[in-house]
């Protein structure tokens, strides 16, 4: 029986961290100024190597 779309508990799991890496890693971050975390670390590697 499906319960709310998940079939499985692992099905479930993976579901939870696929959304989880996704909201953590590419969606943009106000506090980051609207950059994905990904963005927002390779600008500061950069602003680095300029300095």
């Amino acid at each position: 029986m499906r319960n709310g779309g998940f079939v499985s508990t692992a099905g479930t799991r993976q579901t939870l961290q696929e959304w989880q890496e996704d909201y953590n890693w590419r969606r943009p971050h106000s506090a980051l100024g609207n950059l994905t975390p990904i963005e927002f670390l390779q600008r500061r590697v950069m602003n680095k190597m300029a300095a």
